[in-house]
């Protein structure tokens, strides 16, 4: 039996695909489908990552918890289940500080760009 699962594991990865040359492919993952809010701005941000790097680098997402749940993400991540992923703040047990920015963070903000001044205007004022 051990021979057939064998067998079937070096068939299956005779099926994987060939990234090409000089393409980076990260693995996302989110505790949400598709369709969530959340997952929507991802893809908005997934997007904008692969026409900045003109190609170059890729994000495959990974949708509903398959890879990362919503209670373990830090670990899961940190375990490398994932190369990124959703880390929902009001679940991170830790001392991580991100509930009390994850309410005011999503007002106001509507492009990729303004998310990047934010974090620009941030990192100017901690100098």
């Amino acid at each position: 039996m051990n021979y057939l699962a064998l067998l079937f594991l070096l068939l299956l990865s005779a099926c994987s695909r060939e990234i090409p040359p000089g393409v980076d492919e990260l693995l996302y993952a989110s505790p949400y489908p598709p369709s969530h809010p959340f997952s929507l701005a991802d893809q908005e941000w997934m997007a904008f990552v692969e026409e900045r790097s003109d190609g170059r680098l890729r994000i495959i997402p990974n949708w509903s918890g398959a890879l990362l749940s919503s209670e373990h993400a830090m670990l899961e991540i940190r375990r490398g289940v994932a190369d990124a992923g959703l880390i929902t703040p009001i679940y991170v047990k830790g001392g991580v500080h991100l509930i009390r920015v994850q309410s005011g963070f999503y007002s106001g903000t509507t492009t990729v760009e303004q998310q990047v001044a934010l974090y620009r205007c941030l990192e100017q004022s901690s100098e």
